[in-house]
């Protein structure tokens, strides 16, 4: 198993609008809106194409070699509503 560390550079934003209300010691903040992320090559594959092979005069005896791998990168990205709510004291 070949293991490997990669960085996935990603994009993130949102819009929306934010509403605060200060109480005497405390705050409520209402945040509503609609984002998006982003992420460049975050999902990879490798597919293996194989061949059989006669391997010599038993019959019985066949080989499966790896003929070809393919590699497959592909972006993912996730968007939507959102909505936050937050008390602070």
């Amino acid at each position: 198993m070949n293991k490997r560390t990669i960085v996935v550079p990603a994009l993130e934003g949102k819009i929306g609008l934010n509403y605060t209300y200060d109480f005497c010691d405390w705050l409520l903040t209402l945040e509503i809106g609609y984002e998006a992320h982003l992420y460049f090559n975050a999902l990879q594959s490798v597919d293996m194409g194989s061949e059989v092979i006669d391997l010599g005069p038993n019959p019985a005896s066949v080989g499966v070699f790896a003929r070809t791998f393919q590699r497959n990168i592909s972006n993912f990205a996730l968007a939507g509503p959102y909505l936050n709510v937050m008390i602070g004291f």
